[in-house]
């Protein structure tokens, strides 16, 4: 692991940035200015998006106009009479992103000097060429709105300091890569459309990350991602193998509400893996930031609980029991006093109807104790005459965790009939709980093998 600069700060935090826009992260990963890569200057050819206030104005379409003709260029065909066509992937485009078809034409030759002059000395890339952004640091907000990218999309390693907009961007038959990048501000990916695989892989959303009604037609994989705030799925369509495995939700479940989820979808809901969940309540410190607070327990069991249909749907038993142990934490938060102590007990003594152990571990130790307590009254009463009194006290406390065998009518009258008041409380209590210990051990394994 490289060395940190400061071991105070994360090691992707940025705490260096030079006047050219390159910047120096702690890790001493050196990121380089996105105004030097060619695909950004495609990308704002009119004009670099530097005030939040007119974000949705002004450039914004100019840019769109100038890249989109450039990356669709391949898309048009003369016909006989020498007009130009757009393919029928091009017009479903246009149609997707509500724009007119001639808004994705090729350029013109004032537009085509505009490029070249924001280019300068760089050259104009392919059409067809992969989209490069790799290993930038992207000071200014990034606006890719309604932007087609007809090849591979790399940005790897990249980091975005302020708000980046994807909405409704499509990405077609290729591979679309974010692995390893550090969103700073809040992310809009909604309705974008990847016709090819997307990866995710270690990246990092600091703040809100909005892919409401985005589709993934190939597989999309988010291990390892860590999201610190808001993660908006609601909508959202997923058409081949998912895999959030280890990703973290710091402060926010996912919410995944009127959602298509793929039968191959994974999270991480093994034993210990609560980790990766938020708590039910109260702040979360996120290295670099301010104390988040966590989603309220109310929509964080909604949350859970289309987590939950979703697997009992795909017949995914253990991760459907996950999400129906975290639903019961957060109704222990919601619910009203004696509730939420019973709640408590519940978990404790069955980790909410899923262990086998607990329950097992409870009715042992309800015989063990019940045996001392029960070898130690045999040895003050003296009516009681046996020659193996350890044997007996096993027997007797055996009878009372199982009493609906009916061991003690049978073979244990002599003891029955002098027993003393507080022996029979003993007696009393391991009865009680070993009915519980074996309701909870038998919801246990009907949990566990689904036994219907």
């Amino acid at each position: 692991m490289a060395k940190l600069h400061d071991p105070n700060k994360p090691a992707h935090e940025i705490i260096t940035v030079n006047d050219d826009g390159s910047a120096l992260r702690n890790d001493g990963k050196t990121l380089g200015a996105a105004n030097d890569n060619v695909y950004y200057r495609l990308a704002t050819v009119a004009g670099e998006h530097k005030d939040r206030r007119n974000s949705f104005q002004g450039n914004i379409p100019l840019n769109r106009r100038y890249w989109n003709a450039w990356a669709c260029a391949g898309e048009w065909s003369t016909d006989k009479t020498g007009i130009l066509q757009p393919s029928a992937l091009l017009q479903n485009i246009a149609q997707r992103i509500d724009v007119n078809i001639y808004d994705l034409r090729p350029l013109s030759g004032g537009e085509i000097k505009a490029v070249l002059k924001r280019l300068g000395d760089m050259e104009l890339p392919a059409h067809d060429a992969i989209v490069n952004f790799m290993g930038l640091h992207f000071e200014q907000m990034f606006v890719f709105e309604k932007h087609v990218v007809l090849s591979g999309t790399n940005f790897n390693g990249s980091q975005f300091s302020d708000f980046v907009n994807f909405n409704m961007a499509q990405f077609v038959n290729s591979l679309t890569s974010f692995e390893w990048v550090k969103f700073n501000g809040n992310v809009d990916l909604s309705r974008a459309e990847f016709n090819g695989d997307v990866n995710f892989r270690k990246t990092h959303f600091d703040y809100i990350a909005d892919f409401r009604s985005v589709q993934f037609s190939g597989y999309s994989g988010f291990k390892n991602t860590q999201f610190g705030s808001w993660v908006n799925f609601n909508s959202a369509k997923f058409k081949a193998k998912t895999d959030f495995t280890n990703a973290t939700f710091k402060t926010y479940v996912p919410e995944f509400h009127a959602a298509e989820l793929y039968d191959h979808t994974l999270f991480s809901v093994g034993e210990g893996d609560g980790k990766y969940w938020p708590p039910e309540k109260g702040e979360v410190l996120i290295e670099g930031q301010d104390p988040i607070r966590v989603m309220p327990a109310t929509r964080q069991k909604k949350a859970y609980n289309r987590l939950r249909l979703f697997m009992n749907e795909t017949l995914q038993v253990d991760d459907e029991m996950f999400f129906h142990r975290r639903e019961m934490v957060c109704k222990k938060q919601i619910e009203k006093p004696p509730m939420p102590f019973i709640y408590g007990l519940y978990q404790v003594l069955s980790d909410y109807g899923y262990s086998i152990t607990r329950p097992l571990g409870g009715l042992c130790a309800t015989w063990l104790v019940g045996w001392v307590f029960i070898l130690f009254g045999l040895w003050l009463n003296k009516d009681v005459q046996t020659a193996s009194p350890i044997i007996k006290a096993m027997g007797i406390s055996f009878s009372n965790v199982f009493s609906f065998l009916g061991f003690g009518r049978s073979y244990l009258t002599d003891y029955h009939g002098t027993i003393t008041p507080w022996l029979s409380f003993i007696g009393g209590t391991q009865t009680i709980l070993g009915v519980i210990f074996l309701f909870l051990f038998g919801l246990g394994m009907r949990s566990r093998f689904r036994l219907r």
